[in-house]
């Protein structure tokens, strides 16, 4: 079931049995669930997980981000590993410099013009 909205997932032992949707409980051998982790805490009873997750969920704060990928026909700069700056924070990297298998090296990402 996708797209569903969840109103409770319950487990046992720490692992998801089954979930809530619309009042009605559906079993499941996995649930992925994809909410905001500061409201996870309402759907899930966080004592039943084991870890400290609960208190570690207390103090989370929400956080946000921009991410821009540049498709380039060439290779900009001989920089590898991550580029990080604290003022303005930035966090990046140069794709063809780190993982070869997505550019090979000395390439870059290049957009497709079909």
């Amino acid at each position: 079931m996708t797209s569903s909205p969840v109103e409770r997932i319950e487990l046992e032992k720490g692992r998801a049995v089954c979930f809530i949707t619309g009042s009605v409980a559906r079993a499941a051998e996995a649930v992925v669930c994809s909410v905001p982790f500061q409201s996870v805490s309402k759907i899930i009873d966080l004592a039943d997980i084991d870890g400290g997750l609960a208190e570690y969920a207390a103090r989370v704060e929400p956080t946000a981000g921009i991410s821009i990928d540049i498709g380039l026909g060439k290779s900009v700069t001989k920089m590898s590993g991550v580029v990080l700056c604290r003022k303005p924070p930035v966090l990046g990297c140069f794709t063809s410099n780190v993982e070869p298998a997505v550019a090979p090296k000395g390439s870059s990402l290049q957009p497709s013009l079909n």
